[in-house]
């Protein structure tokens, strides 16, 4: 299995004050996979580990076809990963979250339920993290790394789907 590692950081953040601060609120990378691959971005968080926000994090292959991309991966699975590479688990269970309005809240396109793209809601604090997508399908091709500074997800008013 070939592995690509894609070198780089976005450090949230700056030394103006709190009250000036302009910050990023979304980080993407398109890439190609090579099959059976993965690849890595890395971001790094402004502030302590006593400051926690929240984050949408999507891998996205299968749903860029509709946008015209040609060659994506047919399925991505995703991992998040601390500076200690150790897992990130997600805040909440995916079915809890409505997801087509937690997407429009980021300003994120919409994905579907079952089309093999990846997506979860993190609560973050300051620190390295490393964002990895991986062919799931064997057969390579083109995805999207992306994170996003959100508010809390949207739930699901029916629970659990």
């Amino acid at each position: 299995m070939k592995t690509m590692l894609m070198i780089g950081a976005v450090v949230v953040g700056s030394l103006a004050p709190a009250t000036a601060r302009a910050a990023p609120v979304n980080w993407s990378t398109l890439l190609t996979l090579s099959p059976g691959g993965s690849a890595t971005m890395g971001f790094v968080l402004n502030g302590s580990t006593n400051d926690a926000s929240f984050y949408l994090v999507r891998a996205v292959g299968p749903s860029l076809a509709a946008l015209g991309v040609s060659g994506s991966c047919t399925q991505v699975g995703m991992t998040l990963y601390d500076a200690n590479h150790q897992t990130v688990g997600p805040l909440i269970t995916v079915s809890s979250i409505a997801w087509p309005q937690t997407f429009a809240a980021v300003g994120a396109f919409p994905l579907t339920a079952a089309s093999g793209d990846a997506y979860e809601i993190f609560l973050l604090t300051g620190g390295t993290y490393t964002a990895q997508v991986t062919d799931e399908s064997g057969k390579g091709g083109t995805a999207l790394i992306e994170v996003y500074s959100s508010g809390p997800p949207v739930i699901n008013p029916e629970g659990p789907t």
